[in-house]
């Protein structure tokens, strides 16, 4: 699922903000993972949200690698 996200934030003009709490615990594995630049509310915060301010270098070659999976 995050691994989608990040094909779905790559068509996208950064930064973004997101306020859904789903989306922002999938950012939230996203910057832990390196693969974003982000800031994100608390998990359980009443006010969920994420701003995504870019894909880093090794989420650009997770995409890569993601995409000749999928070619192969």
């Amino acid at each position: 699922m995050a691994m989608e996200l990040l094909h779905e934030l790559a068509a996208h003009p950064l930064p973004l903000t997101v306020k859904d709490e789903a989306v922002a615990e999938q950012i939230r594995l996203l910057r832990a993972a390196n693969f974003v630049a982000a800031v994100t509310s608390p998990p359980g915060s009443s006010t969920p949200f994420a701003s995504i301010f870019s894909i880093t270098r090794r989420g650009r070659e997770a995409l890569r690698l993601d995409r000749e999976r999928s070619m192969a």
